[in-house]
């Protein structure tokens, strides 16, 4: 991921997000498709975390499961 190789670092880069997030909505098919490229990203830096839309899914998946 681009921010990553400018330096940034992890909390700017959840904190840029949760601006973006904030600010517009995509549709279920970009959503998922916008947070597999970031998790694949972030497998190639080795600098994994579980974001907002991540845990999210997680626990609809419990609740319905």
């Amino acid at each position: 991921m681009l921010l990553y190789r400018r330096g940034w670092e992890r909390q700017r880069i959840l904190d840029l997000f949760g601006i973006l997030d904030w600010m517009m909505r995509l549709t279920p098919a970009l959503e998922r498709q916008t947070w597999q490229d970031i998790a694949a990203s972030e497998g190639e830096q080795q600098m994994p975390y579980v974001t907002s839309i991540e845990r999210m899914a997680i626990e609809r998946g419990f609740k319905q499961g």
